[in-house]
């Protein structure tokens, strides 16, 4: 479909606020008890719903390369905070922990993290919400927004202290939308007068890239006439406050992440007035749930594949004579076979697959195999399997046709009427299979079921607090709020949100968008 462009002096801009580990069961309970009036006012004027569905896996780097681009893994080819590039022949870790960024090196770790997450990493084959608007001569902003690419380029300003401790070895350009702001690491001076502007910054504070250095340049831009038609927020620090506590009480963390929305309010002449300029778009990237605070929670992953000959974590990889190559990311983990020849990757998928079966804690088991000239998924759940392939007789509730035999059971779905619905696994066979046809994703991935984690090879733990990554309803859904404008569709999902977008500014869709079901 194409939308038909109208006069944008027409319409109210957008601003589009991401919350970190938004878990809607938090979200309810502080909005019943009034203790988030931001939230509140933008519930009570607009629309919420507790079911918004992310993409798999449930990490922050995929979650937002999906909304910022509306496509899947298979597309933007970011598979999570850690994968494996077969290119590259490397491990790429975004900083998930101390003991990885040791292991890497910093500066590889922030070169990653920097540049070559939006620069290299993000397929250069489709294009960003802020590359499709600037196209058509519309202006948009990113704050401390992780995927910002864009048509500007930008020089960046790195802290001294990063400058110190990566030895110099950080240097480039970004390239982003007319309004790139990114903690110190950039911001347009042309439009922020250091007398007149003041945010937490410095390495306390996380360079910047924090909640409240968020809601002040957003609030800043606002008051002082620089709001674009379309501005992406990123709130960032309830993410952490959820992997130190338990994610179902985070209250504190929203409170503060709703005073930061409360200070965009106010950068207008009343929040009445706000809503008749702006429409106000809340989500999240994920949700977390509550780890087990019990040592077996931990899922050790190279002892597990013990067995197969493994890459450790490291700087310089020894890949000759390896079996597999292992990326943990939480509740979800990528194995890459690193065998060539058929019959020895036979072997190892055959021994992958015994010993990953033997584990309870293990949810999901997923790989893909071509078929008749199709590619074939498979899901094994314990005892239960199915494989499906896209196309058949069997459509979901966003428009997806598919084929299965086996046990629906398996992925907790089952048929109602015309509709293929799923329970625990929202939109399960549309995931699965766009993150297994990533170039980039393991030959095999699992998930960890609740109240449990991957460790190993400098995995993050999280015992009794929260963590996420798995395709499970607990890490998967998120609150979605709008605010000034009509949303149409009854079952949300973050790859909505730049096809919203692109209809409200009477944008054309790409042709990859287009030929998406369920996007038309």
């Amino acid at each position: 479909m194409q939308s038909i462009p109208v006069s944008v002096s027409k319409q109210k801009k957008v601003i589009l606020i991401i919350i970190d580990s938004l878990n809607p069961a938090v979200v309810r309970d502080c909005l019943e008890q009034g203790m988030v009036p931001g939230l509140e006012f933008l519930v009570r004027r607009g629309r919420i719903f507790y079911d918004c569905v992310s993409v798999f896996p449930t990490m922050t780097p995929t979650c937002t390369s999906s909304i910022v681009t509306g496509t899947y893994p298979d597309l933007h080819q970011v598979p999570g905070f850690v994968w494996f590039s077969r290119w590259e022949k490397r491990m790429i870790n975004y900083g998930a922990s101390f003991t990885a960024i040791w292991k890497l090196g910093l500066p590889t770790v922030m070169q990653d993290l920097i540049f070559n997450l939006n620069g290299r990493q993000l397929s250069r084959r489709i294009k960003t919400v802020y590359e499709l608007l600037e196209d058509q001569g519309l202006t948009t902003a990113a704050i401390n927004f992780y995927i910002f690419r864009g048509r500007q380029v930008f020089e960046t300003r790195i802290p001294w202290l990063i400058n110190l401790l990566t030895r110099f070895r950080l240097a480039g350009r970004l390239m982003g939308p007319s309004l790139l702001v990114l903690g110190e690491i950039c911001r347009p001076a042309r439009l922020f007068k250091d007398d007149e502007f003041w945010a937490p910054a410095g390495p306390l504070n996380k360079f910047g890239v924090n909640d409240e250095f968020s809601g002040t340049v957003t609030s800043y831009l606002i008051s002082h006439g620089h709001q674009p038609p379309l501005m992406l927020v990123y709130l960032p620090d309830n993410d952490g406050y959820c992997h130190r506590h338990d994610p179902l009480t985070a209250y504190e963390s929203l409170m503060r992440a709703d005073r930061q929305i409360c200070k965009i309010l106010d950068a207008y002449p009343s929040w009445e007035q706000a809503l008749a300029e702006t429409v106000f778009i809340v989500t999240g990237d994920h949700s977390q749930s509550r780890i087990l605070n019990s040592p077996e929670a931990i899922i050790d992953l190279p002892a597990l594949l013990a067995p197969l000959k493994q890459v450790p974590l490291g700087r310089k990889l020894a890949l000759p004579g390896k079996d597999i190559a292992i990326a943990p990311n939480e509740r979800a983990a990528h194995i890459y076979i690193l065998r060539r020849k058929p019959l020895k990757r036979a072997r190892v998928m055959q021994k992958l697959l015994e010993l990953l079966e033997g584990d309870s804690r293990i949810d999901l088991i997923l790989w893909k195999e071509e078929w008749q000239g199709m590619t074939k998924f498979w899901i094994k759940n314990g005892n239960r399997a199915l494989w499906f392939v896209k196309g058949g007789t069997g459509r979901d509730l966003y428009g997806n046709s598919w084929h299965w035999e086996g046990d629906l059971s398996a992925i907790d779905a089952r048929v109602e009427g015309q509709y293929l619905k799923f329970g625990h696994y929202p939109d399960a066979f549309r995931r699965i299979s766009a993150l297994l046809r990533s170039r980039n994703a393991g030959d095999v991935v699992i998930t960890a079921a609740p109240g449990y984690e991957f460790g190993g090879l400098g995995s993050p733990l999280h015992l009794g607090f929260g963590s996420h990554g798995s395709l499970h309803a607990v890490d998967s859904l998120v609150p979605l709020i709008v605010c000034g404008a009509e949303w149409q569709k009854e079952h949300p999902r973050l790859v909505d949100l730049v096809p919203w977008l692109l209809k409200y500014f009477g944008i054309p869709y790409p042709d990859y968008l287009v030929n998406e079901e369920g996007h038309n």
